[in-house]
């Protein structure tokens, strides 16, 4: 792999080899060459359209225009697979489904890179691309607005997409607000994309409980009373088993200010915060079963 020459300063490739006489070793040989004219002649190289030249070293790709790019970008990953097929690898970052905008969506990243060095003979990712397909927070095609209400913003996580035998299928987790029919978000895209046929693969129905109900007043009151805050009641586009029972709300433990590691990697809590919760917890199962 490239690496820097201490003595003259230079981006460097080295190729050496074991030297043996009568399969007794006696030394090494090897050559240095300037990376950046390697470089310079690998760039150099193009063959016919969209093809291109490159190096490699144990199946990984060390230089050629693509490299470049990706280079630049921690979340790609090339490797080179037999027979010349390039493999590419996106990474995001993790986030609960109920907040989207706080993780980084890999998909999203993969095909940004795609349109950006690739010629596609497809079109038709680019043109859902440039509509917003793939926004987190409110897609642009839906709405010149933000689709948002009391019970939040609307959100889209593209979780899956797969291209093969000229069909595109993508999979989409939607948050909707509660005041926005499923039916009026499912109209945008069909009224959208020319040809596209939209299914529904499961919903489930918002919980949504009034700020000035007794529970929701009483719960308040009581987390303000124990943690000291002056905290307000808040909607999340998180699913719930709450919404299996009349008259349940979700209810804590993640502290305001506090980072949500709620279902994500190395979970926890702090110590502190599960005793402080217990005691709010005690106090709003007293008081509601009064």
């Amino acid at each position: 792999k490239p690496y820097h020459n201490q003595n003259n300063g230079l981006l460097m490739i080295s190729y050496v080899m074991p030297m043996y006489f009568e399969e007794k070793f006696i030394g090494v040989v090897g050559m240095d060459f300037d990376y950046v004219v390697l470089s310079d002649m690998v760039h150099s190289i193009k063959l016919y359209e969209n093809g291109f030249a490159h190096l490699e070293m144990d199946g990984e790709i060390i230089c050629n225009d693509v490299h470049e790019e990706a280079s630049k970008n921690n979340h790609i990953n090339l490797t080179v697979l037999e027979n010349n097929i390039i493999k590419i690898e996106a990474f995001g970052t993790a986030a609960h489904a109920a907040h989207p905008e706080l993780g980084e969506n890999a998909i999203k990243i993969l095909v940004q890179f795609l349109l950006e060095n690739f010629e596609l003979e497809n079109e038709y990712l680019k043109s859902i691309y440039d509509a917003g397909l793939f926004d987190i927070i409110s897609p642009k095609f839906m709405s010149e607005n933000k689709l948002e209400d009391e019970s939040g913003v609307l959100t889209s996580n593209v979780a899956i997409l797969e291209y093969l035998e000229n069909k595109l299928i993508i999979k989409i987790n939607l948050r909707v607000p509660v005041t926005i029919s499923l039916e009026e978000i499912q109209n945008k895209y069909n009224s959208l994309f020319e040809g596209i046929e939209v299914n529904k693969l499961s919903v489930q129905e918002p919980l949504y409980i009034e700020k000035d109900s007794y529970l929701v007043k009483t719960l308040v009151d009581i987390f303000n009373k124990k943690s000291g805050l002056n905290a307000n009641p808040i909607a999340i586009g998180g699913g719930t088993y709450a919404r299996a029972f009349n008259n349940f709300i979700s209810y804590g433990a993640t502290m305001p200010g506090e980072k949500d590691m709620c279902h994500q990697v190395d979970e926890f809590i702090k110590i502190d915060n599960l005793i402080l919760s217990s005691k709010i917890f005690a106090e709003a199962i007293y008081e509601l079963a009064k």
